[in-house]
């Protein structure tokens, strides 16, 4: 066999076997991709801002899409779901109010994690991505933009007392803050005997619930008003239903209301009267 014919078939097979290095190597690389996992689902908030983070535990693709006005979805290609991490909280400032992770396949056998939002109004979130974190963010809802443009400016309250006295045929019941206390709104609780004052720029140092037990004053609730979670909302349970008064102090950082007692039978006074004695 010529010589040149010799290198030439020589050069074919290390040819050949050069090929076949650089295929399996690329099947096998194929054979030991990893699924990527969900790790875990943050939320964080500001004045203005809700942001919802999704950390997976390396960067993947993802598709955002809303199905309805009220829902929004994240899908993450190639990711595990099991065993993540929820620590989504809720603020009713925003309209995201539930998080809730869904596995799936694609058609082609790939896994997939979808992240379902539900929305109390319809707004269309803003995605974005950074490394391995796909962030969601959204706006205040209408409800409480309006209620903060509807809370007067001023320094901060905090209630840190209550304190209740008992003194002809009323029960006064005043709240102690460190700051002004301003009522916004003063109403009687439908379907009960009780009473709601609705407060501006004030807060609570006291437990959600205090018993009270003096008159007709049983129970005082402090929370948020939950149509206006910028209002602190004090609601008073009382035993029967009541004329009142709102009336605040001098300096204004307490607020009283002022409840009267009303007789229900004034013939059972004037008989639980004794006579006046006769003149000797």
């Amino acid at each position: 066999m010529p010589a040149n014919m010799i290198k030439h078939i020589s050069l074919l097979t290390l040819c050949a076997a050069m090929g076949i290095g650089v295929m399996v190597p690329l099947g096998a690389a194929g054979a030991r991709a990893d699924t990527a996992t969900l790790r875990a689902i943050d939320s964080r908030a500001d004045a203005d801002t809700a942001v919802i983070a999704i950390e997976a535990s390396d960067v993947v693709p993802f598709v955002a899409s809303q199905p309805d006005p009220t829902s929004f979805v994240v899908e993450l290609r190639n990711v595990d779901a099991e065993g993540f991490a929820n620590r989504f909280s809720a603020d009713p400032r925003f309209p995201v109010s539930a998080v809730t992770v869904e596995s799936g396949e694609t058609p082609d056998g790939m896994s997939v994690a979808r992240v379902l939002m539900t929305l109390t109004e319809p707004v269309r979130p803003r995605v974005r991505s950074s490394r391995n974190v796909v962030l969601v963010e959204t706006s205040r809802t209408a409800a409480a933009t309006a209620a903060a443009s509807a809370v007067p400016a001023g320094a901060l309250s905090t209630i840190h007392d209550i304190r209740v006295e008992r003194r002809d045929g009323t029960t006064t019941l005043t709240l102690v803050g460190t700051g002004p206390l301003m009522a916004s709104d003063v109403q009687a609780l439908p379907g009960s005997n009780g009473v709601a004052i609705d407060l501006a720029n004030a807060t609570s140092a006291l437990p959600r619930t205090t018993a009270i037990g003096q008159g007709p004053v049983e129970r005082v609730h402090i929370a948020a008003n939950p149509n206006a979670p910028l209002l602190t909302r004090v609601s008073v349970d009382l035993s029967q239903r009541l004329p009142y008064r709102v009336t605040p102090s001098a300096n204004g950082h307490d607020l009283s209301i002022v409840f009267t007692e009303t007789q229900a039978d004034p013939m059972s006074a004037l008989r639980a009267t004794p006579p006046a004695p006769a003149p000797p």
